[in-house]
């Protein structure tokens, strides 16, 4: 039994550690949020301030644990940082626009709003760090 967990393992390593990691982040955005709102903080910028401490979360563990491109030179970690940043600036656009969405117009439970965007998000980033950031 073991034996077979492991060989399914290693068939899908790279999406296993993207959902390990990725929900890890998801914790740390989720709960950065929730404290942030707790503080009194508007939506937005709750959202922005979570984003922030999760993207240096996420990276490093995409960068290490996922893709494993660790190694890379200056020049090449350089730019693998700045279309990183600028894919998850993509999905912030995406996420801000979808919380505003289903909070202040829908009425929507913060939590259960904050929750399903991250979904969206976490599809969106895998896609966008597969095909172009950690290629």
């Amino acid at each position: 039994m073991f034996k077979k967990l492991l060989a399914l393992y290693k068939q899908y390593e790279e999406i296993i550690n993207y959902i390990i990691a990725g929900g890890f982040g998801t914790v740390v955005n989720i709960g950065t949020f929730t404290l942030c709102r707790m503080l009194g903080l508007d939506i937005t910028i709750s959202n922005v301030i979570a984003w922030v401490i999760t993207i240096i979360f996420v990276y490093i563990s995409n960068k290490f644990f996922v893709f494993k491109t660790g190694g890379k030179g200056k020049k090449e970690s350089t730019r693998e940082f700045i279309m990183f940043v600028l894919a998850r600036l993509a999905t912030l656009g995406i996420e801000i626009v979808l919380l505003n969405l289903t909070i202040e117009v829908m009425h929507t439970n913060e939590l259960v709003s904050k929750t399903a965007a991250q979904v969206v998000v976490i599809i969106l980033n895998y896609v966008l760090s597969k095909l172009i950031v950690f290629k």
